[in-house]
């Protein structure tokens, strides 16, 4: 099976490196490839002769999937490169087009969730690449309110639940993680989870060794729960620094932010 896996794999990728050269020689400036994609910069009236080179070279079905108005490929957090799975666009259609952001993560919390939304429909009131980056400082004004909001202590509890899928069991966790914290709160209340489900939990104090003081079940999250400001202020700071890293400078946003 692993044979198998590495030859689909190696096929994949000398299929990219071969549609890539193809377009280059048809006029397009290759921005990214993934696996079974490519997004390309150039003249839309060579694409069909591109489309068809590519499919009867190859022996695949490649097809046009749209045009954007602007994209943009996030980098990696460990090494600055263009992550292959990570970006957003807007379609020539209006349509708003995303991978890796943590608006599609199931474990970011709502707040953080919903920032990320009122960032992007800023953004997405640009219509090429020069009137995006004039919308950049609004975006960041954006978080700057949610950041507000989590510092005053009253953004809404339920609105920072986090969700974690559970990997091992309780009893297999050498260092108390949250999602440690959180089964040992699960347990002590009578019940358990099982590797593959998930446990949802607030941050109240993400510093704390003691399990029920580190972390509040979703459950036990009352209006009047206090949460660990620090903590959600991070995770704010994380979700700007996640769209807009690639222009805004990261150690500002984080003083702007997460202080």
């Amino acid at each position: 099976r692993i044979e198998t896996h590495e030859s689909i794999t190696a096929y994949g990728r000398e299929a990219l490196v071969e549609a890539s050269n193809m377009a280059e020689s048809h006029g397009y400036e290759v921005l990214h490839g993934i696996v079974d994609s490519l997004w390309l910069k150039g003249p839309l009236e060579n694409s069909d002769a591109f489309v068809s080179e590519v499919n009867a070279s190859l022996n695949l079905t490649l097809s046009r999937e749209g045009v954007y108005r602007w994209i943009v490929f996030l980098p990696s957090r460990r090494d600055g490169i263009g992550a292959l799975n990570r970006y957003y666009g807007l379609m020539e259609t209006g349509e708003l087009k995303t991978r890796g952001i943590f608006l599609r993560r199931h474990d970011t919390p709502p707040l953080v969730k919903d920032m990320q939304k009122e960032m992007l429909n800023v953004l997405c009131e640009a219509e090429n690449a020069g009137s995006f980056l004039e919308r950049v400082p609004r975006a960041l004004e954006v978080a700057r309110r949610y950041a507000s909001l989590v510092k005053s202590g009253s953004a809404p509890p339920q609105s920072l639940v986090i969700s974690r899928r559970v990997a091992k069991g309780m009893d297999d966790y050498s260092v108390l993680t949250d999602t440690a914290a959180a089964l040992d709160v699960l347990n002590r209340e009578g019940f358990q989870a099982e590797p593959g489900q998930k446990v949802q939990f607030v941050l109240t104090d993400a510093k704390s060794k003691i399990p029920w003081k580190r972390v509040a079940l979703k459950e036990q999250v009352e209006s009047s729960t206090e949460y660990d400001v620090r903590a959600y202020l991070e995770w704010v700071a994380r979700g700007a620094e996640n769209l807009l890293s690639p222009w805004a400078d990261v150690d500002k946003i984080r003083r702007q932010i997460a202080r």
